[in-house]
């Protein structure tokens, strides 16, 4: 889900996931790609991956970007790719 904070105008996106786990350690090493290169993209406010403490293969990201731009920037870089080749082994719901 994606939604504007009505103060600052800046996009927040919040993912939740449950991975497959048989391909968790993938998942782990993917996420990690995509939130350290995410963090150094010029419009990311925060990146965050939260991991379920009760079930460990839920994860939720959650994510501020300064504008759309941003976020249509953020969906073009090479790490995000990384992720989007792997979601189709997650079972994926927009919050």
């Amino acid at each position: 889900m994606a939604t504007e904070s009505a103060s600052t105008g800046r996009i927040v996106v919040l993912v939740n996931v449950e991975v497959l786990p048989e391909r968790l350690d993938e998942f782990v090493e993917v996420m990690k790609k995509d939130a350290d290169g995410s963090r150094e993209e010029p419009g990311c406010v925060r990146f965050d991956v939260l991991r379920d403490p009760e079930e460990e293969n839920k994860f939720c990201f959650y994510e501020v970007y300064e504008n759309e731009e941003a976020v249509e920037f953020h969906k073009a870089q090479p790490h995000y790719a990384l992720w989007s080749e792997f979601k189709g082994c997650v079972n994926e719901r927009a919050s």
